[in-house]
């Protein structure tokens, strides 16, 4: 479709003013009662001059259908690449949940089961130590307590960061999107984008704490079992001392 604004502005000027040349001229020639040929040219230009914007005025409708079915389409592929990121997203974001899950049962039952194990131990300890005098026998000591206690409350704290940013998303996924405009699915896309992302960024921060405290509870469990072999060892040691007493 050619529609040069430049030059239909050149077109309609060149048009009135051959039209302002024939009124003067209109006017000179009522003077002199030989008007005739002035009044056909006129009219003749007049009817130019409707039939031009006519044309513009046609020009301008389709050019008006054409801009409707351009922001048609764009909100259809809008619509489509929406939809589809939504899905792509609720399968993530129902991945990453089942695991944020995990990994809170995980944080709130790690220094329960260290406190706990290490108090088991220790008692037992305690015990044969009173019972069969095993003085020798040290207590088991947790080491980087400290460390431990700041990396559980940095797992929980990201958890509730990663909840939050679900959240957020999940609203976005719950919109009415099919009778949403162009522009709103396009906002909508980006933040959907956005919050994506700091949620990536959340659920790699909790993977990095979770494997870090996973391995420190796999070494605790080592050391526990090493001990309680120290202490089988002992008190082994000290029935075959009461066995040989026997047999004196």
């Amino acid at each position: 479709m050619d529609f040069n604004v430049a030059t239909v502005e050149e077109k309609l000027d060149n048009i009135i003013k051959s039209i302002e040349k024939l009124e003067n001229d209109h006017d000179s020639s009522e003077k002199s009662d030989s008007n005739i040929q002035p009044n056909g040219q006129l009219n003749e230009m007049t009817e130019l001059f409707n039939t031009e914007v006519k044309i513009i005025e046609n020009k301008i409708i389709e050019k008006n259908g054409l801009i409707d079915k351009l922001t048609k389409m764009r909100k259809e592929c809008l619509l489509f690449s929406y939809t589809t990121l939504v899905e792509t997203f609720k399968s993530k974001v129902s991945n990453y949940s089942e695991f944020i899950a995990s990994a809170t049962k995980f944080s709130k039952e790690y220094l329960e089961y260290i406190n706990n194990s290490t108090d088991s131990l220790n008692d037992d300890i305690d015990a044969l130590q009173t019972k069969y005098n095993m003085n020798q026998t040290k207590k088991h000591m947790v080491s980087n307590i400290t460390d431990i206690t700041n990396d559980n409350n940095s797992l929980i704290e990201k958890e509730k960061e990663a909840t939050q940013t679900i959240n957020n998303l999940t609203k976005l996924f719950t919109i009415d999107f099919q009778n949403a405009d162009a522009n709103m699915l396009y906002n909508n896309k980006l933040q959907m984008t956005y919050f994506y992302s700091q949620l990536q960024k959340s659920i790699e921060s909790i993977k990095q704490l979770y494997r870090k405290m996973r391995a420190f509870k796999l070494a605790n469990i080592y050391l526990i079992n090493e001990k309680y072999s120290d202490i089988s060892k002992q008190f082994d040691h000290i029935l075959q001392l009461q066995k040989n007493k026997l047999t004196e």
